[in-house]
């Protein structure tokens, strides 16, 4: 079984790679060799080069997640987010190159796109909980996925920002946490006219022949979750 570190060789080197070349000519004995292992081991490290994405992209993560900042805990949801998310592109900084040969893969491949959203999601949701914000359901769906798309859209900025004080990529990200704010209005409402619905279907399923007088079909309680 491949060690931690065997793991971590192939996805420090498969980067490496994919700042140098397209993602799609990247190759898995190119990967192989470069991490210095054999392909069967590179076969039971990762299931793909998607894979290897998602290991990278869970290694940002944890990054953050262990620099998180406590004196940001009085601050209101929205800024802890911005400050989160600013930390995040801190570690991608030695990645750019990288970053730029996957955003073309993305452009150039819609279906590759949809694969690379799936694990971006996965991303936001921890950045999210690193600021202080769990979320559930069909709300913890339509922001996460909402987050993700505009981060894409703040990285692309990024990305093409030579200030070293990066001023355009710190607006692009104030406007679009401001924009989630309305996306979070519409996921509640969505989620409170889908409630009682679900909440009837899940009754019937349970056997119960009329519908409940519980106060638990009344509006959902106010929440401090803004982004």
């Amino acid at each position: 079984m491949p060690t931690e570190k065997t793991r971590k060789r192939i996805v420090d080197s498969f980067m490496k790679l994919l700042s140098e070349q397209g993602y799609r000519s990247i190759t898995y004995v190119q990967v192989a060799e470069a991490a210095d292992v054999g392909l069967d081991t590179l076969r039971a490290s990762y299931d793909s080069k998607l894979d290897i994405l998602a290991a990278f992209a869970r290694s940002i993560d944890q990054k953050v997640l262990s620099d998180y900042d406590s004196e940001m805990e009085g601050e209101p949801a929205r800024e802890r987010l911005f400050d989160v998310l600013m930390t995040r592109l801190d570690y991608l900084e030695p990645h750019k190159s990288a970053l730029r040969h996957l955003r073309a893969a993305v452009q150039e491949t819609p279906s590759f796109g949809l694969e690379m959203q799936r694990v971006s999601v996965r991303s936001m949701e921890w950045m999210l909980a690193a600021a202080g914000i769990e979320l559930s359901g069909l709300r913890k769906f339509g922001v996460t996925n909402a987050l993700s798309v505009g981060f894409w859209r703040v990285l692309k900025v990024w990305l093409e920002e030579e200030d070293a004080g990066q001023p355009k990529t710190m607006a692009a990200l104030d406007q679009m946490l401001r924009d989630g704010q309305d996306w979070l209005r519409r996921v509640d409402k969505v989620q409170k006219k889908l409630s009682p619905v679900a909440k009837r279907m899940a009754r019937m399923r349970a056997g119960c022949s009329r519908p409940s007088s519980s106060s638990d079909d009344g509006p959902a309680a106010a929440t401090d979750y803004q982004i």
